[in-house]
């Protein structure tokens, strides 16, 4: 992704954010329990992309104390030019990786996500 012009946790954040929002604006908290981070990680990824004007923070028309995030046009281009190369870069990885193995990996990871940890890990605080 680097030499298309982008960082793959920027690329994380522009694909989820897209997939959720479908081109509408997303809240930061809900972009962020999508990613399995917490709110402070989910900003340290989203100043590249609010700096390089692929994102815009806005304060919620409905809470002026929550924000808003939006692609703006130049991330909605950024985004087309590099899903194109993030498809072929999933094909390589399950071509090399095996078909079966990959779903299984995918399954795992989904179970990991869905269980109960959370984007914080609760032993370190202990």
């Amino acid at each position: 992704m680097r030499s298309k012009g982008g960082r793959g946790r920027a690329w994380c954040v522009l694909l989820r954010s897209t997939e959720l929002g479908n081109g509408l604006d997303i809240s930061r908290p809900t972009l962020a329990a999508e990613l399995v981070v917490d709110r402070t990680t989910l900003g340290r990824n989203i100043r590249p992309l609010e700096r390089d004007d692929l994102f815009a923070i806005e304060s919620d028309p409905s809470d002026g104390r929550s924000k808003i995030l939006h692609l703006t046009k130049a991330g909605e281009a950024r985004f087309q030019r590099a899903e194109k190369h993030w498809v072929e870069a999933q094909k390589r990885f399950e071509r090399a990786y095996g078909g079966r193995q990959d779903s299984q990996l995918r399954e795992s990871l989904r179970t990991v996500v869905a269980s109960d940890l959370g984007p914080f890990d609760t032993m370190a605080a202990e």
